[in-house]
């Protein structure tokens, strides 16, 4: 009975330990709830926010008619990663109708934090460009990132959600 009360304790000791190193996957929805806190102004303001995952964010935009707007570049308007939880797998950008059908998102990738969107208009780490398309546009990394920094290529875009799609865990925190 001790054998099988230890073989079992040390069954249970690999598997629960084992998996603590094993990725996982998961995915953030910002929307005007959180990166714009809920708000429904035409007003640029900065805001900070996180996310179930752990990750947190730092944005400078509008939220008008319930969306994430975010105008032309040297606005120093955009999302920032500020906390990474991971390596970046995806984005995918949801653009709402009322954006311009010329308008382009720019995303940027980082293995070092942002700490706020002006960040996006000083570096060089533009990964693509996001063409403005009715209902979603993802992005897939083929190069590990930690951070994602989005932001308009020209004019203001109005975007109704920005998924972010983390490969957490295995190691790396």
């Amino acid at each position: 009975m001790k054998k099988t009360v230890l073989l079992l304790t040390l069954l249970l000791s690999v598997v629960v330990f084992g998996q603590q190193g094993m990725a996982a996957t998961v995915v953030d929805v910002l929307n005007n709830a959180n990166a714009n806190e809920g708000g429904s102004t035409t007003d640029y303001a900065s805001h900070a926010f996180a996310c179930a995952s752990g990750a947190e964010y730092a944005s400078q935009c509008a939220g008008d008619g319930g969306t994430i707007q975010i105008r032309s570049k040297n606005s120093n308007s955009g999302i920032v990663v500020t906390k990474s939880v991971g390596t970046v797998r995806s984005i995918t950008i949801k653009f709402n109708s009322k954006t311009d059908t010329d308008r382009t998102v720019n995303v940027y990738g980082a293995n070092t934090a942002y700490t706020s969107p002006e960040e996006l208009y000083s570096g060089s780490n533009r990964v693509t460009q996001i063409k403005y398309s009715a209902g979603a546009q993802t992005y897939t990394f083929t190069t590990d990132y930690a951070y994602v920094g989005i932001r308009s290529n020209s004019g203001a875009i109005y975007l109704d959600e920005v998924d972010i799609e983390w490969e957490t865990g295995g190691g790396e925190e």
